[in-house]
This record gives structure tokens, C-alpha cells and sequence, in this order.
């Protein structure tokens, strides 16, 4: 059950989501780390209205990027849309890459984005660099951030490195010589039987049928998993072998 996270990074690739207010460059950063303007860009704040997910490479790892709408307070009922799937996304994701303007003072709108993320594995990214010659104060920084630039390029590499740097650990890499869960399903049905074997573990010595009981729903919930049925001659061999409850 350890490896569900991994096994499904491996499987599916790890989902970064950017994040931050309208007009600090989302868009911008999405089109530039896929090479090709895949979301609309414009100055008129609120122009993403959905979330955008494309796959990239970045170091062997495979990426699922999702550019989002900016969140913010706003009475157009199409972009509160977009905002709210902005807000429900975050706890789903593996990363969020929180985007601000480095060339504007970090004012309560960036503040208040940065509350939905505080328990969320997160990387903040100064956008602008071009723009600007030393960060604005970042009151809820506490990692070094990423100073880039979407229309010069500069510190994409230190970005993109940064990103695989909470990936690239042994545990996710070695997954092809490994063993892994990859699949929510069997996530499930494993921690189901891991609760009837401890059932099963503090109920030795009671009555033989509480134990079959606990047995049998951990053996079920294995079956579901490999498709194969649990007749009761498999638990009479294990109570025959094992002598449980004398």
C-alpha cells in the first residue's frame, strides 16, 4: 500500500498545477515550458475560464501541467466557474506551482491564494524577472522561490529542475524493477484487508467463527483484486494448519 503514490506517478505521471492570481503569467508559463501557445494569452485578467491540462517531459519524468483560472473575486458567473474548479483541483494534485508578479508588490489577493496551498506540496514561482531586480517581499515564503521570465526564457532550467527535484527520489525512479499499486481500486480493497487482518490478529482466542469471519472478508477483498473466489475449503486448510483459537 506504501507505493500507491508512486505507482501511480509512474503510471500516470505527476500532475502539476498552476496556480495564482489573473494577469501574473499562467498562461504564459504553460505555453512556454509546452513550445507552443496552447492557452490564450491576453492583458484582459480572467481569460482562462477552464483548467487546461497538457502532458510534457521534463528530465525523463512525465508531466501532466494544468494551467488554471485565476482566483480571484468575481461576480461573472462563467469565470466563478473557473475559479472554483481552480479551488477543487488543488487538493488532488501532486505539486502546485504558485505563480506571483514579480514586478508588482505581493498584495492580499496573493496572500489569501496562498492559504488554499499552505498543506499542499507547493513551489513558488516569480514571474517577470525581466521586469524587475530584486523579489518583492514574500511574507509566506519559506524555500528559496523561482525567478523566471515567460518572455525571456530566463530560469525555465532552474524551474523545470526544481519541479523534478520532490520527484526524483530512488523510490520513484526504480518503479520498473519494483512492484507497485498504481490503481485507486486496488489502493482500497488492500487497506480494507489490511483492517480485517488486524481484526482478525486482535480476535485470537474468541470464537472460531469471528475469526473465519475476518478471514474470509480479507481473503474477499484479495479475490476482488485477482478476480478469483475464496471457498470455504481454503479456510478450513488455514484453521487446520494453524490450530487458531486452541
Amino acid at each position: 500500500m506504501d507505493t500507491y503514490r508512486s505507482g501511480r506517478i509512474y503510471k500516470e505521471g505527476i500532475s502539476v498545477l498552476v496556480l495564482g492570481k489573473p494577469n501574473v503569467g499562467k498562461s504564459s508559463l504553460l505555453n512556454f515550458l509546452l513550445s507552443s501557445d496552447r492557452a490564450i494569452v491576453t492583458d484582459v485578467p480572467g481569460t482562462t475560464r477552464d483548467l487546461i491540462e497538457e502532458k510534457i517531459q521534463i528530465n525523463g519524468l512525465s508531466i501532466n501541467i494544468i494551467d488554471s483560472a485565476g482566483i480571484r473575486q468575481t461576480d461573472d458567473p462563467v469565470e466563478k466557474v473557473g475559479v472554483e474548479k481552480s479551488q477543487n483541483k488543488i487538493s488532488s494534485v501532486d505539486l502546485v506551482l504558485f505563480l506571483c508578479d514579480g514586478s508588482r508588490p505581493i498584495d492580499d489577493e496573493d496572500l489569501a491564494i496562498f492559504k488554499y496551498i499552505a498543506d499542499i506540496p507547493s513551489l513558488v514561482v516569480v514571474n517577470k524577472s525581466d521586469l524587475f531586480d530584486s523579489f518583492p517581499e514574500l511574507p509566506f515564503v519559506e524555500s528559496t522561490p523561482v525567478s523566471v521570465s515567460t518572455h525571456t526564457g530566463e530560469g525555465m532550467d532552474i524551474l523545470k529542475s526544481r519541479i523534478c527535484g520532490f520527484f526524483e527520489s530512488d523510490e520513484i525512479l526504480d518503479m520498473e524493477s519494483a512492484g507497485f499499486i498504481s490503481e485507486y481500486r486496488h489502493f482500497e480493497l488492500l487497506n480494507q484487508c489490511s483492517q480485517h487482518l488486524k481484526l482478525f490478529l486482535d480476535s485470537i482466542g474468541q470464537s472460531e467463527e469471528f475469526l473465519a469471519t475476518h478471514l474470509g472478508d480479507a481473503l474477499s477483498s484479495i479475490g476482488e483484486i485477482t478476480g478469483e473466489t475464496t471457498p470455504d475449503d481454503i479456510l478450513d486448510r488455514i484453521f487446520s494448519k494453524f490450530c487458531i483459537g486452541k
